[in-house]
């Protein structure tokens, strides 16, 4: 399964500079919803929790000096 597209970033230009994708993956307990944090200068992390990858984004925007809007897709 391909992940899906959550959430996104973009700068004042419109350009996307970060995003968060959900996915699942297999655990001990069964199938689990996994998502994935990508931005500018992060590498992409998988967390267990949507909050978890916005904490990541926009952690990341923050460091590289990025002014950016957050939209749910």
């Amino acid at each position: 399964m391909q992940p899906r597209r959550m959430a996104i970033w973009t700068d004042s230009h419109g350009r996307i500079v970060g995003q968060i994708s959900q996915g699942v993956q297999r655990t001990a307990e069964g199938w689990m919803p996994v998502y994935f944090a990508e931005a500018v200068g992060l590498v992409t992390e998988p967390c267990p929790r949507f909050a978890c990858a916005k904490r990541k984004v926009e952690g990341a925007l923050l460091a590289a000096g990025i002014v950016a809007r957050g939209a749910a897709v």
